[in-house]
This record gives C-alpha cells, structure tokens and sequence, in this order.
C-alpha cells in the first residue's frame, strides 16, 4: 500500500470525525477524569475514537491499531502497518472551548511513519505529511473553504464600495444635471414667459425645457461610459501588482446602471425645475433687460 493512498484514507476520517467532534464541541460534552489521575476524557474523545476505529480499519483490516482512547491490543505488535491515532489531541483545549485542539492521525510503517494528518476542524486548518513528499500545510477542503470566505469578504467589501461610489455618483450627477437645468432656466425665462404669454399652457413651456435637458442628457451617456471605462481600467492597473492582479471587467449592466443614474438625477431635477417654472413671475421676467 503506497503511503499517499494511507494519507488520503487518514484525510477522509479525519474530515469526517472533525465534524462528529465540532457537535460536541458546539453543543457541550460530558468530561471527566481518567482513573489514575491519567488526564481528562470527554465524550466527544470516545465517540471520535469509535469512529475512527471502524472508519480506518475496515478500509485496512490488517492493519494495527493504536489509540489513547482504546484499550491496547498486542495484535498491532505482529503487524507490519499500525494506526496511530488521538481522537483529540488537546482534550483540556476542547473542555474549555479554546480552538486550538486537532484530530491526529498516523500509520506507522515497521516502526516508522509513512503518513500523517494533523486536522483542526475548529480552525479550518489540515496539516499532512507522507513518506516521498515535502509536508503540506491545507488541504483542498481547506483551500475551498478559505477561498469561499475570502470571496465572501471580498464581495461584502465591494458591495459596500459600490454603493458608496454610486451614492456618491448620483449626487454629483444630480448636482450637475440641476445646476445646467437652473442655468438653462435663467437664460431663456424671457423666452419661456413670452410663450406664456402667447398662449402656451405652463406643460407645454416646460416639455420645450425638458425636451433640451433629455437631449442633452442622452447626448453625455456615450463619451460618459468612454470615461468611466477609462478610470475603471486605470484604477485597475494600478491595484495589481507582481503579487496579485485585479480583473478589469465591465459588462453591459455597468453602463446600464451608471445611465440609470444620470437618468434619475435628470428626472428628479426635472421635478425640481418644474416648481420654479411654474412660480415664474411673468411680468417680472419679462421686465428684466436682455
């Protein structure tokens, strides 16, 4: 039996007793002390061993068996592979709710160690070794649940981002779409009141101003998408390094979202002006110098 095929089987159990072990660790365990003053026990140590035991050796019934929670038997002495097991190495650790226990397990070869697995389930973290290859720090359950959680915080991280950026965005589009409407205002209110005074409905006036500031709204969204895309590619060049790069990726729902913007701060401005239209004095802005 080749030690890499030991270290996976001693990876499976030890994946599948971390989980029997977190339960009793999330939801409390009976302890007590060993006779002979030999250390404390709880029974999360005994369920873990149990299944162990049975995982472990019926995949490798000629295999020895050797564990701190299970009475020694001298049959492991005449085999040639052994199991090495602690259900919970760090017992104290795991009564007091500290993490920092783990699971260990061995097969031991002649006398020497061909595979081991060191499992922290509390912690997230796999330490295996095995005969002809360099120690490793994780495993792939390991790498997929950190991976998952860095995604996770990265995702939080820039959706918090966004919404502020977009905040920030719709009230300098705002800002900017009311400001040029109050402009157009001032400098064509003479025009407006002579319409007014020819007979045009105070809807009509507006639709000619609105109809202005829709046209010029839609004519800034093609060279706007050009500058955003612009300053979304800069700041992703300078984000990445030789260590890390971060993806420059803009799709359609982008510029969809960025129009949606401008075009809710043109309506809301347009509301905005439509109060000041309608208050227009007449008389006053027509008796105002050209």
């Amino acid at each position: 039996m080749r030690a890499s095929d030991d270290l996976k089987l001693l990876l499976d159990a030890a994946r599948s007793a971390g989980e029997i072990a977190l339960r009793y660790f999330d939801g409390g365990a009976e302890q007590w002390e060993k006779p002979g003053n030999q250390g404390l026990v709880t029974e999360a140590d005994l369920a873990v061993d149990a299944h162990l035991l049975q995982l472990l050796l019926d995949a490798r019934p000629h295999y020895g068996w050797l564990s701190e929670e299970t009475q020694d038997n001298p049959r492991r002495l005449s085999t040639e592979h052994v199991f090495v097991i602690d259900p919970i190495d760090g017992t104290r650790s795991f009564a007091s709710g500290d993490r920092t226990w783990a699971l260990s397990l061995a097969v031991v070869e002649a006398g020497v160690p061909v595979a081991a697995v060191i499992h922290l389930p509390a912690r997230r973290l796999t330490y295996t070794a095995h005969r002809g290859a360099a120690p490793g720090t994780g495993t792939l359950a390991v790498t997929a649940a950190a991976l998952a959680a860095f995604r996770a915080t990265l995702a939080e991280n820039i959706t918090v981002m966004i919404t502020v950026y977009v905040g920030l965005a719709a009230i300098i589009a705002l800002g900017v779409v009311y400001n040029f409407a109050r402009i157009a205002l001032s400098e064509q209110g003479r025009e407006l009141a002579s319409l007014r005074v020819l007979g045009f409905t105070e809807g009509e006036v507006s639709a000619m101003l609105f109809a202005e500031l829709a046209i010029v709204t839609l004519a800034a969204q093609p060279p706007g998408w050009l500058i955003g895309h612009g300053m979304a590619a800069a700041m992703a060049a300078a984000f990445s390094s030789d260590l890390y790069r971060v993806p420059f990726v803009v799709g359609r729902e982008v510029h969809a979202i960025a129009s949606l913007v401008v075009c809710a701060a043109a309506f809301l401005s347009a509301l905005a002006i439509r109060g000041r239209i309608r208050r227009l004095d007449i008389v006053a802005v027509l008796k105002t110098r050209e």
